[in-house]
């Protein structure tokens, strides 16, 4: 029985552009998880377009991306 995780897993070396969003008003978490994902997927090779409605807290403005 496959798990969540690997038809994640095989949707992603399927897929070619991504776009990785977060919810509205994004804290630390949800601005780390989205750069994350973004990054690891640039890394794999895939086109990708990381999208905030809201802009990044201050704080977070050192983050790279």
């Amino acid at each position: 029985m496959k798990s969540i995780f690997s038809d994640a897993i095989e949707e992603i070396k399927k897929g070619r552009r991504f776009l990785v969003i977060s919810h509205v008003n994004p804290e630390g978490d949800a601005v780390g998880s989205l750069l994350g994902l973004a990054l690891a997927l640039k890394e794999a090779g895939k086109d990708v377009v990381p999208y905030l409605e809201d802009p990044v807290p201050e704080v977070l403005r050192f983050l790279p991306g």
